[in-house]
């Protein structure tokens, strides 16, 4: 997608398994908007021969746009939202977020955080 830049490197998970490359578009993240066919962030697994693999999507609300009451009651297709607080380890406010491991099938679920089956290493430190 247009916009869409790479941050944090390669976010391994808080326990085991990873989050992957998030290639996050700021404009939909300022834009405080939640709809569905336009996540602000796509997850990409870097591959052994340098690649990337789109496996999932991650929706990044920073929380005084999801503070609305109709959003977090809502969610988003009936799934809520993790709340990261501030200070965190990605250097942002505190944010609501919701991965969907879309293209790549994790033992632990779907909608969680991190994803079991998913590593940093192959990731080359590569910016692109």
């Amino acid at each position: 997608m247009a916009g869409d830049k790479l941050q944090f490197g390669c976010v391994s998970g808080e326990n085991s398994g990873a989050m992957g490359l998030h290639y996050v578009n700021m404009d939909l993240v300022k834009s405080g908007v939640l709809d569905a066919t336009r996540p602000q962030i796509l997850i990409y697994e870097a591959t052994p021969n340098g690649g990337r693999r789109l496996i999932g999507v991650d929706y990044l609300l920073l929380a005084d746009a999801l503070e609305r009451e109709e959003l977090r009651a809502a969610g988003l297709t009936g799934q809520f939202f993790h709340l990261f607080t501030s200070p965190n380890r990605f250097g942002l406010p505190s944010f609501y977020t919701l991965h969907v491991w879309a293209w790549k099938a994790n033992a632990t679920g779907t909608f969680v955080n991190s994803h079991s089956k998913v590593s940093c290493d192959s990731y080359d430190g590569e910016k692109r």
